[in-house]
């Protein structure tokens, strides 16, 4: 992954990229930037930025909504949220705002409502309680853990735990998401809903995105949930 360089992915829509690891597996960070007509950003997934990246996004537009878009990616909201004090935080539930909020700030429970991106909770999983974002301009669908895309060079460990999670070298849902699934039905016409939009790219967390065939890759993925 490439650290800390803004990467054009379409009209108006951008991406950030930073080398990360957990249990000692490489699964990368990767964070969204959105430009909306007015020229307002919104900042998905937030990640650790350098100064030089903070000047490059600053000449995009002003920075204006911060999206955590679900439990396990809010570790830098406070950081974010000090370097633009003026944006508004979107999170799943209040004790997440309540937790990172600043006095004074804006906060706001998604899902995110605006004309130009639009937005639906993947329901079924309370514990990680994940939303998903589609950018219609770029017809850019935007996922967080739901799918991960992971492969290339790592160590034995770490093919290991990815092929545990039945997620090494494919754009899946990794074993570990399957059984944080509680209300499989709820979970179902969360993906069903997310399949009606008309995507052609996909934009991961953890993982190289999809540039080709995106929306096919994405039904076989979740084929058992279609």
């Amino acid at each position: 992954m490439h650290s800390n360089l803004l990467l054009q992915f379409g009209p108006n829509i951008w991406t950030v990229e930073q080398p990360s690891s957990f249990l000692g597996v490489p699964l990368g960070l990767r964070m969204t930037i959105v430009r909306l007509r007015n020229q307002q950003l919104l900042i998905h997934s937030m990640i650790p930025c350098n100064e030089e990246t903070y000047t490059a996004i600053d000449t995009l537009g002003e920075v204006r909504y911060l999206i955590s878009p679900n439990l396990e990616h809010t570790r830098f909201i406070q950081e974010w949220q000090q370097h633009y004090p003026k944006s508004a935080l979107y999170a799943p539930t209040d004790q997440c705002l309540t937790k990172h909020a600043l006095a004074g700030r804006t906060n706001n429970l998604l899902p995110f409502q605006h004309n130009e991106i639009q937005c639906i909770a993947v329901n079924g999983m309370p514990r990680l309680q994940e939303f998903v974002f589609f950018h219609a301009e770029s017809q850019t669908l935007i996922l967080t853990d739901l799918a991960f895309n992971l492969g290339g060079t790592m160590s034995l460990w770490g093919k290991i735990f990815l092929h545990l999670n039945a997620a090494y070298k494919r754009f899946t849902p990794t074993r570990i998401l399957k059984s944080l699934i509680k209300d499989r039905a709820a979970f179902n016409d969360s993906i069903q809903a997310i399949s009606k939009w008309d995507f052609t790219k996909i934009i991961i967390a953890h993982g190289s995105p999809i540039t080709q065939d995106a929306r096919n890759t994405f039904e076989k993925a979740f084929a058992w949930a279609l």
